[in-house]
């Protein structure tokens, strides 16, 4: 663990009591509650995203403390340590993921997994349900649409979640990044352990 990161319990009935209070009064209501209770995660959480509005508030009600929605600020917990991103170009980035998805789709047998799943309760899971293309796959099967809307729907999913990583993995000042594929990573990755 290379950071303290405290994550609140959980709790499944007062979870389950707000997603309830959610469906009958609608979910812009419980947002509404969330800004009173905790101004600062509400504005970074979008009302409409209910599954994080529903933690938010869990996690307010739980300790009495405002939601921690982001990576703390504090310092490591030990030093030295050496940690890397690897950078890669859109372009290129984007092509590889498109490809995989394809094989994911076409090859690897994604919607004969999501059918498999389907008779285990995998589209009454609140996470596995809404996967990036188990979601797609569950649309797919159930005429929802079409398998080529599935696997663009996926693959632009996917660049978003890129997106997302390299903005949180973006705010580590002290992460050496390596650009995919130059010459001289060996030497960098050598460099920074050795002076970590």
């Amino acid at each position: 663990m290379l950071r303290e990161l405290d994550f609140p319990a959980t709790d499944a009935g007062l979870r389950a009591e707000l997603e309830a209070q959610a469906e009958a009064l609608g979910p812009e209501a419980l947002w509404r509650r969330l800004a009173e209770e905790d101004p600062v995660a509400a504005g970074r959480i979008h009302s409409a995203n209910l599954r994080k509005v529903v933690r938010a508030l869990e996690v307010v009600t739980l300790t009495g403390r405002p939601f921690a929605a982001s990576l703390p600020e504090a310092a490591p917990l030990w030093r030295p340590a050496a940690r890397f991103t690897v950078s890669m170009p859109n372009e290129p980035l984007a092509a590889r993921l498109a490809e995989r998805a394809r094989r994911m789709w076409h090859e690897q047998g994604l919607l004969d997994e999501v059918r498999g799943l389907l008779p285990e309760g995998l589209a009454d899971g609140p996470t596995a349900s809404r996967a990036i293309g188990y979601a797609q796959g569950i649309a797919v099967l159930r005429g929802a649409m079409t398998p080529e809307d599935g696997l663009e729907e996926t693959v632009r999913l996917t660049w978003r979640m890129v997106r997302r990583q390299r903005a949180w993995f973006g705010r580590d000042d002290e992460a050496v990044v390596l650009e995919s594929g130059a010459a001289g990573n060996a030497e960098q990755v050598r460099d920074a352990a050795l002076l970590g």
